[in-house]
C-alpha cells in the first residue's frame, strides 16, 4: 500500500465522522447510514489481500469499541475486506485491478462506481442487519432496513467519494451552531450556574401522633454542611479551626474534600446532622465555599414501637432506579408507618436561588426570589396507637422473642403492635446510625425483623375456633355434640395425645377445655364428608374457609411488608405423598400445626372476628390523616367469612367458659370484663413448644381484640396468656391489680438456643 498517511488520515475521519455525526442521525430507524466502509471501498484497486483483511479487522474492531457493538462491524467489515477482490475484479474488470490504482470515476467510469460502491455496501448492510436483529419473525423488517440503509450509505458514500465531504460538514457545523444559538438552552443554563446556586430547601417531615394526642414521631432541626471545592480560596482555610467548631476528624474532612475535588464545581456532602448551635458557630467564622442546608431529623418521645413506626434513611442508588423522583441526599421512610405513609409525610421540596460572585460570595436572592419556591411541610399522621399500652406490651415482650397486636374489633383500628426483640428507633438517627444499624442487622434475635406481621407461626389450639366454626357451617356438628377423649385421639395405629379433662365433651367445653380430641373429630368429619366426592374435595372446601377467615393471604392492612402466612393446597399434600393422602394424613391441621403458618396480625384479626360473630375491618395503623376527611375506602368495609353469624354463639360461649368457669384460661379472668379467651400451645421441632392466646373483652360490645405469641414460651397459659391479661386489664380499667403477676412476667426471661448459640 502506498500514500500511508492520507489513508490513515482517511481511516481517523471515516471512523470520526460515523461516531459523532452519522450515529447521531436519528430521523428514523431505517435511515442509519454506516458510511466508515468508505475506507475500505477507497484502497488501491492492487492492494493486497492480506492488507485489505487486516485494514477491515482494524477498522471494524475500531467501530465495534466506538459503539459499543459486540462484534457485529468487526464481522461485517472483515467479510466485505474478504470479498473486495472478487467484487471490484467482476465489476471493474480483472485488468483495471491489475494496474489498481484509487476506485474513482475518472479511473473506472461513473456507473462502474456507482455498482462497485452499492455491492459492497449492501453485502456489508445485509450481515450486520442480520446480525442485529437474529430473528427470522422480523425478516421483512430486516430485509427493509437493509434496502433502504444501502441506499442512503451508498449516497453517503458516493459524496465522500467525490470529495464533497468538507462541504457538508462545513453544512451541519453551522447548522449545529444554529441550532445551539437559538434552541438549546444547555449551555445557557451552564453560563447560569457559574453565577447562580440553587440550594435545596428540605420540608419537615410530618409528625405523628398516637390516637390520644401523644407525640410518637417528631422532628427536630439540623443541618448539613456542603462544599463546593472550586469556590474555596486558594490561600485555603483553617481546617483546625473547623474541625473544632464541628467536632469533624481532621482525616474524614481531608477525605470528604479529596471527594469534592473530583467534580470541583458540584455542591458535596461534608457532614450532617450538625445542630443548631454548631451551625451558629459555624457561621460565625465564614469559610469560603461551605454553606450549611437546613433539614430536619426524627425524634422519638416515647422511644416505643421502632418495628410499628419504622425509620428514615437516605436514598440508595437501588431506590434512586425505581423512585426517579428523588434525588441523591433525600430521604425516605423504610418500613413501618414512615414507609407505607411516605408520601403524606415527606411533604415538597422548595428551591432558593442566589447569585454568587467569582469567589463563591452570596450577594443576594436571584429575581428578588421570584423563581424561589417555598417548602410544603408533610402533613401529620393521627395513628389508631395507644402510647401506653404500646409502651407496657414492649416491657412485658422483653427478654422474649414473639409478637402481640391489639386491635379494637369495632374498628380494625391496631391499639398496640409489638415485635420482640424491639429497637430504640432514636438508634436509627444521627451521625450513629450506621453502625448501630449493623449490630442489629447482625444481631441473631433479629430485632429489625417485625414479627408481628411477617413470622409466619403455627397457631396451634387456637385454630380450634376456625375448626369449630368450620363444622357449625357445614353441619357435620351441632353444639350439643358429644365426643370422648381418652387422653388422645387414636385412630388405627395413629394416636394424637391430649391432657387429663373430663369426658365426653359438647363443643362448648372443647373450646373452653382445649381438647384435641374433639377436634380432630370434627375435622375428619369435614374433609370426609359424603356430599364432596373425595377427601380432596373436601379439603378445597375446608381450606376456602380457612381463608376466608383471612389466613393464606394478606389482610390487607397499611404495613407493606405484611406476610401471607401459609395454607398449604392439595397440591402440596400431592407432592409429599406422591397424591396418596387421606384425613387421618393431614390430621395436625386439625389442631393448628403441620404445614399451616399465621402471623400474630392475622391471630388478632381471628380474635376481631370472633369477638364481632362473623366480620372484621382491615388492620389498620392511621386514624386520621391532616387534610383528609377520611382514609382509603377499604378500611371502612366489612369483611366476612363464609361462616353465618349465628354460629358463632356457642364458639364466644365456649371462650367465656375456658375463662370465667373452668378450662385453659382462667387465669384470664377479671372480675367484672367478661374476657374470653383461647389459649394455644404450638408443637416446635427445635425446642419448647410455643405458648400463644387469643382473646377480647368484654364478651358483649368488645372493646379489644388481641393476640400474643411467645416463642419457645412452653403451654399458653405460661406465658402468652399473663400478658394478653396484663394488657387487656390495663387498657380497659387503665391500671394494673395484679402487681405481682406484672413482676413475674418482666422478670421472665426465655433461653432461646436456636439464636442465642
Amino acid at each position: 500500500m502506498y500514500r500511508t498517511l492520507p489513508y490513515l488520515g482517511l481511516f481517523a475521519a471515516a471512523a470520526l465522522l460515523q461516531v459523532f455525526l452519522f450515529d447521531n442521525l436519528t430521523i428514523s430507524i431505517y435511515l442509519n447510514p454506516l458510511v466508515y466502509i468508505v475506507f475500505i471501498a477507497l484502497l488501491p484497486l492492487d492492494t493486497p489481500p492480506a492488507a485489505v483483511l487486516g485494514a477491515g479487522l482494524a477498522l471494524g474492531v475500531t467501530m465495534d469499541f466506538a459503539m459499543g457493538a459486540a462484534g457485529i462491524n468487526t464481522i461485517a467489515t472483515l467479510l466485505i475486506a474478504f470479498l473486495r477482490p472478487t467484487l471490484a475484479g467482476m465489476i471493474c474488470g480483472r485488468d483495471n485491478v491489475r494496474e489498481g490504482g484509487i476506485p474513482s470515476s475518472a479511473r473506472l467510469g461513473e456507473r462502474k462506481l456507482i455498482t462497485y460502491l452499492v455491492a459492497l455496501t449492501l453485502v456489508h448492510h445485509a450481515v450486520f442487519f442480520s446480525l442485529e436483529a437474529l430473528s427470522w419473525t422480523h425478516a421483512l423488517h430486516t430485509l427493509l432496513r437493509i434496502v433502504v440503509s444501502t441506499a442512503v450509505s451508498a449516497g453517503f458514500i458516493w459524496i465522500i467519494a467525490l470529495q464533497v465531504v468538507v462541504l457538508l460538514i462545513f453544512a451541519l457545523i453551522v447548522g449545529r451552531l444554529a441550532y445551539i444559538q437559538l434552541f438549546d438552552s444547555r449551555y445557557d443554563d451552564l453560563a447560569r450556574a457559574n453565577v447562580l446556586r440553587h440550594v435545596v430547601q428540605y420540608p419537615p417531615r410530618g409528625e405523628v401522633f398516637d390516637r390520644n394526642g401523644e407525640y410518637l414521631v417528631q422532628s427536630r432541626e439540623c443541618y448539613d454542611l456542603m462544599v463546593i471545592s472550586s469556590e474555596i480560596g486558594k490561600q485555603g482555610f483553617d481546617t483546625a479551626r473547623m474541625c473544632d467548631v464541628l467536632g469533624l476528624s481532621r482525616a474524614r474532612l481531608e477525605r470528604e474534600l479529596a471527594n469534592a475535588r473530583m467534580r470541583p464545581r458540584a455542591p458535596r456532602l461534608i457532614m450532617n446532622y450538625i445542630s443548631k448551635e454548631d451551625k451558629l458557630r459555624f457561621d460565625e467564622c465564614n469559610f469560603r465555599g461551605f454553606y450549611t442546608v437546613y433539614r430536619t431529623v426524627r425524634r422519638y418521645p416515647r422511644e416505643v414501637g421502632g418495628n410499628l413506626l419504622g425509620y428514615v434513611s437516605e436514598v440508595n442508588p437501588d431506590y434512586l432506579k425505581r423512585n426517579p423522583e428523588y434525588k441523591t441526599g433525600d430521604y425516605v421512610g423504610m418500613n413501618g408507618v414512615e414507609s407505607a405513609y411516605e408520601p403524606q409525610l415527606r411533604g415538597r421540596k422548595g428551591v432558593r436561588i442566589q447569585e454568587i460572585d467569582t469567589h463563591g460570595a452570596i450577594k443576594g436572592s436571584y429575581m428578588n426570589g421570584r423563581y424561589d419556591s417555598v417548602p410544603e411541610p408533610g402533613r401529620y399522621l393521627v395513628s389508631t396507637i395507644d402510647a401506653r399500652l404500646q409502651l407496657l406490651g414492649e416491657e412485658l415482650m422483653r427478654g422474649k422473642v414473639g409478637a402481640a397486636v391489639a386491635i379494637e374489633p369495632s374498628t380494625g383500628e391496631i391499639l398496640m403492635m409489638v415485635s420482640s426483640p424491639t429497637y430504640d428507633p432514636d438508634q436509627l438517627v444521627g451521625r450513629q446510625r450506621g453502625n448501630n444499624y449493623m449490630k442489629m442487622l447482625y444481631n441473631k434475635r433479629k430485632p429489625l425483623f417485625n414479627r408481628a406481621v411477617k413470622a409466619k407461626y403455627p397457631p396451634g389450639s387456637t385454630f380450634k375456633l376456625v375448626q369449630g366454626l368450620i363444622g357449625l357451617q357445614e353441619g357435620v356438628l351441632r353444639p350439643s355434640d358429644l365426643h370422648s377423649c381418652h387422653m388422645g385421639y387414636q385412630a388405627g395405629r395413629l394416636k394424637m395425645a391430649c391432657h387429663a379433662h373430663a369426658s365426653p365433651l359438647d363443643l362448648r367445653f372443647a373450646v373452653a377445655t382445649s381438647c384435641n380430641a374433639y377436634f380432630c373429630y370434627v375435622f375428619r368429619d369435614i374433609l370426609d364428608n359424603p356430599k364432596y366426592g373425595s377427601v380432596k374435595e373436601g379439603y378445597d372446601v375446608w381450606k376456602q374457609y380457612v381463608e376466608s377467615f383471612g389466613f393464606g393471604r394478606k389482610l390487607g392492612s397499611d404495613f407493606l411488608d405484611e406476610g401471607n402466612g401459609y395454607v398449604p393446597d392439595r397440591a402440596y399434600y400431592d407432592r409429599q405423598y406422591r397424591g396418596s393422602w387421606n384425613s387421618l394424613t393431614v390430621l395436625s391441621l386439625s389442631i393448628g400445626q403441620d404445614a399451616l403458618g399465621c402471623t400474630p396480625l392475622q391471630l388478632a384479626n381471628l380474635a376481631c372476628i370472633v369477638a364481632n360473630r362473623g366480620y372484621y375491618y382491615i388492620p389498620h395503623i392511621v386514624k386520621k390523616i391532616e387534610g383528609q376527611d377520611s382514609l382509603d375506602a377499604r378500611f371502612y368495609e366489612r369483611h366476612y367469612t363464609m361462616v353465618e353469624p349465628k354460629h358463632f354463639e356457642p364458639i364466644v360461649e365456649g371462650m367465656w367458659r375456658g375463662v370465667n368457669v373452668g378450662g385453659t384460661s382462667t387465669r384470664a379472668r377479671l372480675e367484672g370484663l367478661d374476657v374470653c379467651g383461647k389459649t394455644g400451645t404450638a408443637e416446635n421441632p427445635r425446642g419448647r413448644d410455643h405458648s400463644t392466646f387469643l382473646s377480647f373483652a368484654p364478651k358483649d360490645n368488645p372493646k379489644i381484640a388481641i393476640s400474643v405469641y411467645v416463642e419457645n414460651g412452653g403451654f399458653g397459659a405460661s406465658a402468652a396468656l399473663p400478658i394478653a391479661s396484663l394488657l387487656e386489664e390495663y387498657y380497659l380499667t387503665d391500671t394494673i391489680r395484679r402487681p405481682e403477676l406484672l413482676q413475674y412476667i418482666k422478670d421472665m426471661n426465655i433461653y432461646y438456643p436456636a439464636y442465642d448459640k
